[in-house]
């Protein structure tokens, strides 16, 4: 954690607001599936001026459930405020408590980094950033491959969506003429 961060729960999925309580409960609970990894981790991070509430992180969050197919499955989401860079900790419990086995998370993780790449080059295209090329980015190409042979109508998917979360960012900020008049009006008293 950064210094100056402050971690808030915002949302939790079980009886109080327990968190530690929550994920020992949730890791023994899949514990019994003979599984490894009994929890799934993922972060929201959008750009630092994207200012968000804790309403908006709860919908990101809600997004992302459902986006990866663990729209009822339990989870709790921390925001971390105050820091460099806001951004949220979504951690879902992995257990399908009907069928007591584990969620697959290694098809979908492939499905939202592409989702997430898109996205950013979307986000970057309307704002007319040009993004860094960074040599990680090639290692990614082998999932998408695999997602993409599966799945003839993937990229469109995935455009769809990371369409729609740029579309849900962008809507978060203020228009640039109202800013324009703000800075104006400020600059002017």
């Amino acid at each position: 954690m950064d210094d100056g961060e402050r971690p808030t729960l915002i949302h939790l999925d079980y009886g109080d607001d327990d968190l530690k309580k929550a994920f020992i409960e949730w890791d023994s609970i899949g514990e019994l599936t003979s599984g490894v990894k009994t929890l799934y981790h993922a972060q929201i991070a959008p750009e630092a001026r994207y200012q968000m509430t804790p309403d908006q992180w709860n919908r990101a969050a809600e997004i992302l459930a459902d986006e990866l197919g663990m729209g009822d499955h339990p989870r709790a989401v921390v925001i971390h405020e105050g820091g460099d860079k806001p951004h949220a900790h979504v951690v879902f419990q992995r257990t399908n408590t009907d069928t007591m086995t584990l969620w697959d998370d290694g098809h979908n993780y492939a499905r939202e980094e592409l989702v997430a790449e898109l996205g950013a080059a979307f986000l970057c295209a309307d704002l007319g950033i040009t993004p860094d090329i960074r040599e990680d980015h090639a290692a990614y190409l082998g999932h998408w491959l695999s997602v993409l042979k599966e799945d003839k109508r993937a990229i469109f998917s995935a455009a769809a969506h990371a369409q729609r979360a740029a579309d849900y960012l962008k809507g978060l900020q203020p228009d640039a003429v109202q800013v324009q008049e703000e800075e104006q009006e400020s600059a002017a008293a």
